[in-house]
Protein backbone atom coordinates (compact mmCIF):
# COMPACT_ATOMS: atom_id res chain seq x y z
CA UNK A 1 0.00 0.00 0.00
CA UNK A 2 2.81 2.41 0.89
CA UNK A 3 4.55 1.83 -2.43
CA UNK A 4 1.36 2.48 -4.39
CA UNK A 5 0.78 5.71 -2.46
CA UNK A 6 4.32 6.87 -3.26
CA UNK A 7 3.86 6.02 -6.94
CA UNK A 8 0.60 7.98 -7.06
CA UNK A 9 2.18 10.93 -5.21
CA UNK A 10 5.07 10.96 -7.69
CA UNK A 11 2.58 11.55 -10.50
CA UNK A 12 1.76 14.93 -8.94
CA UNK A 13 5.32 15.90 -8.03
CA UNK A 14 5.95 18.25 -10.95
CA UNK A 15 2.46 19.65 -11.52
CA UNK A 16 0.82 19.86 -8.08
CA UNK A 17 3.36 19.02 -5.34
CA UNK A 18 0.87 19.84 -2.56
CA UNK A 19 -1.31 16.94 -3.70
CA UNK A 20 1.64 14.60 -3.24
CA UNK A 21 2.09 15.83 0.33
CA UNK A 22 -1.62 15.35 1.03
CA UNK A 23 -1.51 11.84 -0.39
CA UNK A 24 1.52 11.06 1.74
CA UNK A 25 -0.22 12.29 4.88
CA UNK A 26 -3.32 10.26 4.04
CA UNK A 27 -1.13 7.20 3.51
CA UNK A 28 0.56 7.75 6.87
CA UNK A 29 -2.83 7.94 8.57
CA UNK A 30 -4.07 4.74 6.93
CA UNK A 31 -0.89 2.84 7.81
CA UNK A 32 -1.02 4.20 11.37
CA UNK A 33 -4.62 3.00 11.69
CA UNK A 34 -3.57 -0.51 10.65
CA UNK A 35 -0.65 -0.35 13.07
CA UNK A 36 -2.90 0.65 15.95
CA UNK A 37 -4.92 -2.49 15.32
CA UNK A 38 -1.86 -4.51 16.33
CA UNK A 39 -1.40 -2.43 19.47
CA UNK A 40 -3.87 -4.51 21.49
CA UNK A 41 -1.81 -7.65 20.87
CA UNK A 42 1.33 -5.89 22.05
CA UNK A 43 -0.38 -4.59 25.19
CA UNK A 44 -1.69 -8.08 26.01
CA UNK A 45 1.82 -9.51 25.67
CA UNK A 46 3.24 -6.77 27.90
CA UNK A 47 0.60 -7.52 30.55
CA UNK A 48 1.63 -11.19 30.52
CA UNK A 49 5.28 -10.18 30.97
CA UNK A 50 4.28 -7.86 33.84
CA UNK A 51 2.54 -10.74 35.61
CA UNK A 52 5.63 -12.93 35.41
CA UNK A 53 8.19 -10.31 36.36
CA UNK A 54 6.26 -7.97 38.65
CA UNK A 55 7.84 -4.92 37.02
CA UNK A 56 4.74 -2.98 36.01
CA UNK A 57 6.25 0.45 36.54
CA UNK A 58 9.13 -0.29 34.19
CA UNK A 59 6.88 -1.77 31.53
CA UNK A 60 4.73 1.36 31.49
CA UNK A 61 7.92 3.39 31.16
CA UNK A 62 8.99 1.29 28.18
CA UNK A 63 5.60 1.85 26.54
CA UNK A 64 5.83 5.61 27.09
CA UNK A 65 9.38 5.80 25.74
CA UNK A 66 8.42 3.75 22.69
CA UNK A 67 5.40 5.96 22.05
CA UNK A 68 7.42 9.16 22.35
CA UNK A 69 10.03 7.76 19.98
CA UNK A 70 7.53 6.74 17.31
CA UNK A 71 5.51 9.95 17.49
CA UNK A 72 8.57 12.20 17.35
CA UNK A 73 10.05 10.24 14.42
CA UNK A 74 6.73 10.38 12.54
CA UNK A 75 6.30 14.11 13.13
CA UNK A 76 9.93 14.72 12.17
CA UNK A 77 9.60 12.75 8.94
CA UNK A 78 6.44 14.64 7.99
CA UNK A 79 8.19 17.97 8.57
CA UNK A 80 11.22 16.84 6.55
CA UNK A 81 8.99 15.76 3.69
CA UNK A 82 7.25 19.12 3.71
CA UNK A 83 10.62 20.90 3.55
CA UNK A 84 10.88 22.03 7.17
CA UNK A 85 14.12 20.33 8.18
CA UNK A 86 14.87 22.72 11.05
CA UNK A 87 11.54 22.03 12.72
CA UNK A 88 12.10 18.31 12.15
CA UNK A 89 15.41 18.52 13.99
CA UNK A 90 13.81 20.34 16.91
CA UNK A 91 11.09 17.70 17.16
CA UNK A 92 13.75 14.99 17.38
CA UNK A 93 15.64 16.90 20.09
CA UNK A 94 12.42 17.35 22.08
CA UNK A 95 11.65 13.64 21.74
CA UNK A 96 15.11 12.67 22.97
CA UNK A 97 14.93 15.06 25.92
CA UNK A 98 11.51 13.65 26.82
CA UNK A 99 12.92 10.12 26.84
CA UNK A 100 15.81 11.19 29.06
CA UNK A 101 13.40 12.94 31.44
CA UNK A 102 11.29 9.79 31.74
CA UNK A 103 14.35 7.61 32.38
CA UNK A 104 15.88 9.68 35.18
CA UNK A 105 14.04 7.75 37.96
CA UNK A 106 15.40 4.49 36.51
CA UNK A 107 18.94 5.89 36.58
CA UNK A 108 18.46 7.00 40.18
CA UNK A 109 17.30 3.52 41.18
CA UNK A 110 20.21 1.95 39.34
CA UNK A 111 22.73 4.18 41.08
CA UNK A 112 21.17 3.42 44.49
CA UNK A 113 21.55 -0.30 43.79
CA UNK A 114 25.18 0.14 42.69
CA UNK A 115 26.02 2.21 45.77
CA UNK A 116 24.33 -0.41 47.95
CA UNK A 117 26.89 -3.01 46.88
Amino acid sequence: MAVSIVIMALQFKNTKPEYGIYMGLAGVMVIAAFSLGRLSEIIDSINVIKQYTGTGQYMSLIIKVTGITYVSELASDICKEAGYGTIAGQILIFGKLSVVALCIPVFETLFKIIIGF
